[in-house]
């Protein structure tokens, strides 16, 4: 049984424009088509100094032939986002160091590992003055910087600024205004991918078009596997087929129903991780179990559910993983995938990029076991170029 499990590599091999930094410069353009028109801030020369040139005009076309249904909700969800503001001003200074990607996910770790470890100052010096908090917050984590800036949230080291209230305060505010950026990203790879990208100008690539898959795995929102390689497959037989670990983007959800997946991954160890759950909605473990995205993935490795040819030593389970870096923040799904493959193909785009995929693995599996899976002609993980 072949299965492949796809990351954002496996979009941008199309020509899909769905890089964190494609969404951020779309983002801009709606600051500034729908609110801060006349602001220096977001004027279109500022753009095209930031992101590039001038000679993609699909942002403003789009933008500009808005509904006025469509129109007012993209408004309420970018207005006074206070993670719009902290990835554009992040993605700046990282331009500045010649650095042209973001990872939201990273960025909002470090915003809300800082924001416990505030939390955490203030439950453990109870009956300390309040000088004292403001001087062991701002040496030890640096939260000026981090946090108050950044998010623009009103939360400085001026007299009675820290509490536990004010720290709740501010989770919500960050969860609410995320849930807003998630469906920002659903209606632009729906919508707008769907009006403006032409599917059938991409070219069919390899491994995809000579190899028959069992299964996908789909770690992206979009479904450009299905449209490219198997359009034949629509309802209970695309959702049998394919697994959207991390939700499937629709125009037609809503804030409320809208089951993509953004979110950081555990940092927390020992008994805290099952006792400490300030912070858990912010975890993916969670939102896939709280937007209900499945693990049917795990049906397909469970040998014991399969006929008994696909387990036959000539047909055992073969995961073939193209453009994803194997992050740790989905550390749970990849070390279930390796360890219940019998072989795994891992496709990386450069030399770079396998150097942080290995890193990467040593985090998720160990580094005897990473050892063993790619040691002999026996091995169970291979590593090949993107064809």
């Amino acid at each position: 049984m072949n299965i492949l499990v796809i990351g954002n590599g496996f979009d941008l091999a199309h020509g899909l424009p769905t890089k964190y930094q494609d969404f951020l410069k779309f983002a801009q353009y709606l600051n500034l088509y729908l609110i801060d028109n006349d602001d220096d801030e977001f004027n279109y020369d500022q753009l095209v100094r930031t992101y590039g040139d001038d000679t993609d005009n699909k942002y403003y076309d789009y933008i500009a032939n808005l509904d006025s249904n469509l129109w007012q909700e993209y408004y309420d969800l970018i207005i006074d986002n206070v993670w719009f503001k902290h990835f554009h001003k992040q993605y700046d200074k990282k331009l500045k160091n010649k650095v042209n990607w973001i990872d939201f996910e990273a960025e909002i770790a470090d915003v809300v590992q800082e924001l416990d470890r505030i939390r955490k100052v203030l439950l453990n010096t109870k009956g300390i003055t309040n000088d004292r908090i403001h001087t062991k917050i701002d040496t030890e984590y640096e939260i000026i910087e981090n946090i108050s800036q950044p998010l623009g949230s009103g939360f400085s080291l001026s007299e009675n600024a820290f509490s536990l209230q004010r720290v709740s305060t501010i989770k919500n505010e960050l969860f609410n205004d995320l849930n807003k950026l998630i469906r920002c990203l659903e209606l632009y790879l729906t919508d707008f991918l769907d009006e403006c990208f032409d599917y059938d100008k991409c070219t069919p690539i390899e491994p995809f078009k000579s190899t028959r898959f069992d299964h996908v795995l789909n770690f992206n929102y979009t479904n450009t596997y299905i449209k490219l390689y198997t359009p034949h497959l629509t309802g209970k037989f695309e959702n049998g087929f394919c697994n959207y670990i991390h939700g499937k983007a629709k125009k037609e959800n809503t804030i409320e129903n809208c089951n993509l997946v953004l979110g950081i991954g555990e940092y927390l160890k020992g008994d805290e991780k099952d006792n400490d759950n300030e912070y858990i909605e912010f975890k993916k473990f969670y939102q896939r179990i709280f937007k209900g995205t499945g693990s049917a993935y795990t049906r397909w490795l469970n040998k014991e559910l399969l006929p008994k040819d696909v387990i036959d030593p000539e047909k055992r389970i073969h995961t073939y993983i193209y453009g994803h870096s194997l992050a740790t923040t989905d550390e749970d799904i990849i070390k279930n995938l390796i360890r219940k493959s019998d072989k795994t193909t891992i496709y990386y785009y450069r030399k770079s990029d396998l150097h942080d995929i290995i890193l990467n693995l040593v985090q998720i599996i160990g580094e005897e076991e990473l050892i063993d899976r790619t040691a002999d002609e026996h091995r169970s993980i291979i590593f090949k170029p993107n064809p």
